[in-house]
């Protein structure tokens, strides 16, 4: 998900300096904070005439203070960075302008993906206590983070294969997952589902586990589409794997799932976060999370979340001196409304947005992907075809009416 995002920023190979008139405060709190924004350009005040580049080994002196500093995050070309904003790493990219994103996105995403699996596999003593409410335990088992249906020997109900699960459909979101061996895919953002019987609908219990995302197992979603979305009871049985919910079996795995949910924060479409603090945030969860990747690679993936309040499809200009409104997405709402066609129907909701007029009237740019498509794509057959089928549908409604009338 984030690897798509990015790839749809470039590096400037015309433009040095973007002219930018909004830096992000960092606040230096240690030496390894400074050895992350090692190449940055700074100022400790916007009044300072002269930009200085941070030299963790020698600027010492700048620890115990806050600066100001040139980010991607704030840079002024839209789909591209500067050189200035990215600070002296931009010479070491300087050979792959148009995968810079992608490139270095990469090099924060293969880490999360490496060290989850690697401690997923970690024999040691659980850290974390889930608690569901008390309905749990009246229909399921959790053994392992895996939760299990109790069928036979159910101690509350005779009759449980009247009972059958429901999840709302606005709940499940579908998601890219790190481990390519799981059987988990789709989860429940909400951390909630409802079990009632299917004779006396109004026998109705509330499941319910607190800031945790339920992921569903593939075997039961496929009982869903086949049973219009419920699960019954009648087709399970104890070894039935039903959800799986994450427990962090070390400290190791906690920062890498918080700089996951400072990107996504669960069904929400914004982070509520300005674009200082989603930066000093996402800096010391890299440090926490030892990813060894410079802060250029956090901002990249930042750069991808801004968006201005007055259109979803822009960044705010960042050359006026007084910013503009501005929102920062999500990771999953950012990819949707990317301006790259190709990047943004990559996702979900394809229907909705093949038939949205946006599709053509506001998703013009491109990402590295699109060139192995077609990097320019003409609209003009498909309005044209648009306008042709709202001509039929005009008409028939103008028939139907006459019809009416005549009757």
């Amino acid at each position: 998900m984030i690897l798509m995002l990015a790839s749809t920023l470039k590096m400037s190979t015309t433009v040095s300096d973007c002219g930018t008139r909004h830096l992000v405060q960092y606040d230096i709190k240690n030496s390894k904070i400074l050895n992350k924004l090692n190449g940055k350009y700074y100022k400790m005040d916007y009044s300072d005439d002269d930009y200085k580049i941070i030299d963790a080994t020698k600027d010492t002196n700048l620890i115990g203070k806050k600066i100001l500093a040139r980010s991607v995050a704030t840079c002024a070309l839209g789909d591209c960075c500067c050189a200035k904003c990215m600070g002296s790493t931009a010479a070491l990219n300087i050979d792959i302008p148009d995968g810079i994103g992608a490139f270095n996105s990469d090099e924060v995403t293969k880490v999360i993906e490496q060290s989850i699996l690697a401690t997923k596999h970690l024999l040691t003593t659980l850290s974390e206590k889930i608690e569901f409410n008390e309905n749990f335990d009246k229909f399921f088992n959790m053994i392992g983070g895996e939760i299990n249906p109790i069928i036979n020997d159910n101690a509350y109900f005779d009759n449980i294969d009247d009972f059958a699960i429901e999840i709302l459909p606005d709940e499940i979101l579908k998601v890219e997952e790190l481990d390519d061996d799981s059987l988990y895919n789709s989860y429940i953002s909400t951390g909630r589902f409802f079990v009632f019987n299917t004779k006396d609908p109004e026998e109705r219990y509330e499941i319910a586990v607190k800031d945790k995302e339920i992921y569903i197992s593939d075997d039961i979603i496929s009982i869903m589409h086949k049973n219009k979305g419920i699960i019954p009871f009648s087709m399970l049985d104890d070894d039935t794997k039903l959800f799986e919910v994450i427990i962090f079996n070390s400290e190791l795995t906690k920062p890498l799932y918080q700089l996951m949910d400072l990107l996504n924060k669960n069904k929400d479409d914004e982070v509520n976060e300005n674009i200082d603090s989603m930066s000093q945030k996402f800096l010391e969860l890299l440090i926490e999370s030892k990813i060894n990747a410079n802060i250029v690679a956090g901002e990249i993936i930042i750069n991808r979340l801004i968006v201005s309040l007055k259109n979803k499809y822009e960044r705010p200009d960042f050359t006026e001196k007084t910013l503009e409104p501005y929102k920062i997405y999500t990771a999953r709402k950012a990819l949707e409304t990317n301006k790259s066609p190709i990047v943004g129907i990559a996702f979900q909701n394809i229907k909705m947005q093949f038939t949205s007029e946006e599709l053509f009237d506001e998703r013009d740019a491109e990402s590295y992907l699109d060139p192995f498509f077609k990097t320019n794509v003409s609209f003009k057959n498909y309005k044209k075809y648009a306008k042709i089928i709202n001509e039929e549908h005009r008409a028939m409604l103008e028939k139907k009416k006459k019809r009416l009338k005549t009757k």
